[in-house]
């Protein structure tokens, strides 16, 4: 598992996170490695934007791991954040 979540991490990192939130891809992959359905965040910066989702999802398909939906509050409980 060791092995597996800092590779998760890596390819997240390579990707779609930027250095300084090494923090966001260990909460990601954590959440990918528990089978969480949901990551839920306000941080809109960093975590709930397009092109981390998209290499995320590539991540996981990859390793043939569950996808991980990253959300903010507001839409996890069925509204729209007009930021996003």
């Amino acid at each position: 598992m060791k092995r597996t979540l800092g590779q998760i991490i890596e390819k997240i990192g390579r990707g779609g996170l930027k250095k300084k939130s090494a923090v966001d891809a260990l909460h990601i992959a954590l959440a990918t490695l528990a089978e969480c359905d949901y990551v839920v965040s306000w941080n809109c910066k960093h975590i709930v934007v397009a092109q981390a989702m998209e290499v995320i999802e590539l991540v996981n398909c990859e390793r043939g791991l569950k996808q991980v939906r990253l959300v903010t509050p507001t839409i996890l409980l069925g509204g729209q954040d007009d930021e996003l």
